[in-house]
């Protein structure tokens, strides 16, 4: 891959609450198929976050959630992200058929407090 000079290149950081949501969903791939499948699937969201990275104007807003946030598919997830400076933090990763406003507000109070952990940590 090459880099996308006109969006240049961003650092994707995961929330806490991301890495359990890729947990839980390795677990269930594991549990409803098997390890092969999980890791195919959860190598998606590695080159997904490898793409993100190289091309940040990938990342779809939906002005009805908010005007932060900042979505992008993985075959049937969606990861909710916002962008601070030149980096991509990824808050939570839902199942497409999931509520996303419900999801959202029942994570807002500890996401917002993982952001300003992953705040200290771009700036570092």
């Amino acid at each position: 891959m090459t880099k996308n000079s006109k969006q240049g290149t961003c650092k994707v950081f995961l929330t806490d609450r991301a890495v359990s949501d890729l947990l839980m969903i390795e677990k269930y791939s594991n549990e409803k198929w098997d390890k092969g499948v999980a890791a195919k699937y959860i190598a998606k969201f590695e080159k997904a976050f490898k793409l993100l990275e190289l091309n940040p104007g990938l990342l779809l807003p939906n002005s009805t959630l908010s005007d932060d946030l900042l979505f992008f598919r993985v075959e049937k997830h969606l990861m909710a992200c916002i962008k601070i400076s030149s980096a991509i933090a990824v808050l939570t990763i839902a199942h497409a058929n999931r509520d996303l406003p419900t999801v959202l507000h029942e994570l807002a109070p500890s996401l917002k407090n993982e952001v300003l952990v992953l705040l200290g940590r771009i700036r570092d």
